[in-house]
């Protein structure tokens, strides 16, 4: 390919969107977007990368209503011409079932991609930028799930959308290299391979499918991917006379590419909302064509294909209702029958402060079943939690590491919430760097990290700075290993870590933190609040864990903090202090309790008397 200089620019800047960019013989000015373009790399800490606009928590709200403000002008608009086009009259709850959480993700994904080429155009005049061939016809998703992990992972997509953007809002102000080099083929791999496992992941054999049918003829009650242990799920279903089976693999993977586009799309969802910004008439020019043919084309021919299925019923999911349009339609139908649907939380952690999926969680259930005190809507309901820690055993523990549980974050935005994008990722590197390097010797030969995720490149760092023995986590180079998919093939979970360790270094407030706690292993809980914002009761928790020395902030506090007590580690442990901090995460801001199957078992008793008139006996 021939240089990229200023006589085929006319420019002396090129913009540098996604990393594929990296590739390019550029002989200009570079000027990277973000740091998704370079990953997590500390070479690269002297370049100048643009700061990534949700850094600014005050904007950062700002932006949270309004995306929730235009969701909102959305959705009442697709349910009335939807209706209109189907000749159906469904209600709003029946379109927010379906469209939520592709509409959520879609608002978020292109407002983040627009925001970010605002701040760069207002920098600079004019830019060059490149257009790759491979990436022409990719922004077509077929469905929520594929739009979702293209958002997150893919470098095509993300370049073809910023481009997209580019065109629409900035044509003037850039030039277009075209780029046909098919080396560049295989710079999607990540995102092709973890797309392809987690398809693989939902197929189903004979004897599934045909218990999945008896259940839903027949059932009462139906569960999705709900994290409730065998024997206790076979018992809680006896008493309802209930097919005992887990039904989210069965919505999996259905095929909405066998549907054609609606040829009338762009005049069926022609000015979807009275445009007031430049983005708000981005948005009407293309959420008619982005839309998923599973969230159209597909949704008469699903409605009667499914309704031998759609009942009455008390519903409980954890997972499905998110991703999968094909369950997603069918919940949606059976609400609109009556059904009564339950959705509880599947993890752990210290509640963050905005949070889109819990919104949706909220507006769509009929009950909200979580495991933290913070309160999110009158639906709420705490209950203990159902994770498989809480059947696990530690007490025979005695391990040696000091192990470091950390998670790479996605390298390209789908979410607006409290935790760490990627800009920020490279920061909480270093402090991981100087907490590492700030522990004993003898404490440092103990160290093993175990780190989910490739998207920045934050195991790599560490193996390189450290040496390959200090990872645990056995290693999916190629694909997503922070997705469940790979977590279930994994040779040492994470239980097994656990019982490895002397200490539990969580850097991060989620699920890994509560699990930690729950084995009762000596845990420390490193991370910076400001990457972590957090509701008024999960602040408060957090506040008390750092007053009781379990909570650190300061990399060189945490590591004095385990330096001091290595070799003695229950005289800070099993202090009066300390044990009361435990005692109260565990059973007041959480609810674990021995007895926590007689609890979900009438707390599921009760759903039902809601539903049927008769209870379980």
């Amino acid at each position: 390919m021939s240089p990229i200089d200023s006589k085929n620019t006319k420019t002396d800047s090129f913009l540098l969107t996604t990393n594929l960019d990296l590739e390019l013989p550029i002989k200009v000015k570079k000027v990277i977007l973000g740091d998704w373009v370079i990953g997590v790399v500390t070479e690269h800490e002297k370049l100048n990368i643009q700061t990534f606009h949700w850094e600014d928590s005050l904007k950062k709200n700002k932006d949270y209503n309004y995306i929730i403000s235009l969701y909102e002008k959305i959705l009442k608009e697709l349910k009335t011409r939807l209706n209109k086009k189907l000749g159906i009259n469904k209600s709003e709850r029946y379109w927010r079932i379906i469209l939520g959480p592709w509409l959520t993700y879609y608002l978020v994904v292109n407002f983040d991609r627009w925001e970010i080429l605002r701040k760069c155009f207002e920098k600079e005049n004019k830019y060059a930028v490149a257009e790759f061939e491979q990436g022409k016809d990719i922004l077509n998703c077929a469905d929520t799930l594929e739009f979702i992990k293209k958002s997150e992972q893919s470098n095509f997509f993300n370049h073809a959308l910023f481009l997209r953007i580019i065109k629409f809002q900035y044509s003037e102000k850039t030039k277009i290299i075209n780029v046909n080099e098919k080396y560049f083929d295989e710079k999607d791999e990540y995102f092709k391979k973890t797309f392809k496992s987690i398809k693989s992941n939902g197929n189903k054999n004979i004897i599934f499918n045909f218990i999945s049918n008896l259940a839903l003829r027949y059932n009462k009650i139906i569960f999705d991917d709900f994290n409730y242990p065998k024997k206790n799920f076979i018992n809680l279903n006896s008493k309802s006379l209930s097919v005992p089976i887990k039904l989210g693999k069965f919505f999996s993977n259905y095929n909405f590419k066998k549907f054609n586009k609606d040829s009338n799309r762009e005049e069926i969802f022609k000015n979807i909302i009275e445009e007031k910004t430049p983005f708000e008439k981005y948005i009407n020019e293309f959420l008619g064509k982005d839309l998923p043919l599973s969230l159209f084309e597909s949704i008469s021919v699903i409605s009667e294909e499914i309704q031998k299925f759609v009942k009455k019923r008390l519903i409980l999911s954890m997972y499905s209702f998110m991703h999968y349009d094909f369950f997603k339609i069918w919940l949606a139908e059976s609400v609109e029958m009556g059904s009564r649907l339950v959705i509880s939380e599947h993890g752990g952690g210290l509640d963050a402060l905005l949070d889109l999926d819990r919104k949706h969680y909220v507006d769509i259930a009929d009950r909200f079943a979580k495991f933290t005190s913070t309160s999110f809507s009158k639906k709420d309901i705490k209950m203990s939690p159902i994770m498989p820690v809480v059947n696990e055993d530690f007490r025979n523990s005695q391990g040696k590491n000091c192990t470091i549980i950390d998670l790479d974050t996605a390298k390209y935005t789908v979410k607006i919430v409290n935790n760490a994008y990627a800009s920020e990722k490279r920061k909480i590197l270093q402090d991981q760097i100087i907490f590492t390097q700030g522990l004993k010797k003898e404490i440092f030969e103990k160290v093993k990290y175990r780190i989910a995720g490739n998207h920045m490149g934050f195991s790599k760092i560490i193996e390189k700075k450290f040496g390959s023995s200090k990872i645990s986590l056995d290693k999916v180079r190629d694909a997503d290993s922070s997705s469940s998919v790979f977590f279930k093939n994994l040779n040492n979970s994470i239980f097994n870590d656990f019982r490895k360790s002397k200490v539990i270094v969580c850097a991060y407030p989620l699920t890994p933190f509560f699990e930690a706690m729950v084995s009762g292993i000596p845990t420390i809980l490193f991370c910076r609040y400001k990457y972590w914002e957090m509701k008024k009761e999960s602040r408060e928790m957090y506040d008390l864990l750092k007053k009781s020395e379990i909570a650190f902030e300061d990399p060189l506090l945490a590591s004095s903090h385990i330096n001091n007590f290595w070799n003695n580690i229950n005289e800070w442990w099993l202090d009066e202090k300390t044990i009361k901090t435990r005692k109260f995460f565990l059973e007041n801001f959480y609810n674990v309790k021995k007895d926590w199957k007689n609890d979900w078992s009438k707390f599921i008793s009760e759903e039902y008397k809601q539903v049927f008139p008769s209870r379980i006996n």
